[in-house]
């Protein structure tokens, strides 16, 4: 059994009963082992449910994203208001238009910052 399948039984042993299986596991990697369908459910529905946590927290970060006034940018790039400008037009750096504020979004921001280092 595969060490990602042992981790499915890992929130309901004991750590003994985790070093004993994966023991088994890598001792004997062609064994098999016969389980409750009850079981096997209730192992998969503990993946989906840590799937599925694992996919609101990257939602969640994702969500959580910081923009920015021209002016503001600006000073943290070191550059003017006509550079921006042009940075917009060849597709650098594109604002977003929210209401009638232009905005930049601080993760592409970064990116520059980044890559200019």
């Amino acid at each position: 059994m595969p060490k990602s399948q042992i981790n499915i039984f890992e929130q309901h042993m004991s750590d003994e009963k985790k070093i004993q299986l994966i023991e088994l596991a890598e001792s004997y990697p062609n064994l098999t082992i016969s389980v409750k369908c009850s079981d096997l459910l209730d192992a998969f529905r503990c993946i989906i449910d840590e799937k599925l946590k694992q996919s609101e927290n990257i939602t969640a970060n994702e969500t959580k994203e910081i923009y920015l006034n021209e002016e503001e940018v600006c000073e943290i790039l070191k550059t003017s208001h006509s550079t921006l400008w042009r940075w917009h037009k060849t597709g650098y750096l594109v604002p977003i238009n929210i209401g009638r504020k232009i905005k930049y979004k601080k993760s592409n921001v970064n990116e520059i910052l980044n890559n200019n280092k």
